[in-house]
């Protein structure tokens, strides 16, 4: 194997384990916590959720609809392998995506219960790409990739 081969399975492994992680939100320690749990969770969201929805119910809203905002600042190829994963693209794909520094890519992970005879049995998982690369927000002078 070459070297560079050696590289790309090493990060593709570190990549893998970063979306794993963050987006699928695995335990990071043997306590089970999450990569993040916060103390400081905003008091405006419900407490105490019964909701059935496969979610840390400290983030939801008044309605038991869970929510979380997570803002991730890092660079543009883990966010490409990342939207790739999380569309269920393949990671080749990820060369289509243009991400510009400075972009907002934003994505949305929503869970349906499902029922089966009347009872909560699964939730269904979409996701959809919200915006992908976004720079309206900086002058054109200031893009660069």
């Amino acid at each position: 194997k070459s070297t560079s081969d050696n590289a790309r399975q090493i990060e593709g492994l570190r990549l893998e384990r970063g979306f794993r992680t963050h987006i699928h939100r695995l335990p990071v320690t043997t306590q089970g916590r999450t990569a993040y749990e916060n103390p400081n969770a905003q008091p405006h969201l419900s407490p105490s959720c019964q909701c059935g929805y496969p979610c840390d119910c400290r983030h939801s809203t008044d309605d038991c609809e869970p929510c979380e905002t997570v803002v991730f600042v890092g660079h543009a190829n883990v966010f490409r392998f990342w939207l790739c994963r999380a569309l269920q693209l393949p990671p080749e794909a990820w060369l289509r995506f243009t991400l510009y520094h400075g972009s907002i890519s934003s994505i949305l992970i929503s869970w349906t219960p499902c029922l089966t005879d009347g009872h909560k049995k699964d939730s269904v998982c979409s996701v959809t790409a919200l915006r992908i690369g976004e720079v309206g927000h900086l002058p054109a002078h200031l893009l660069t990739r």
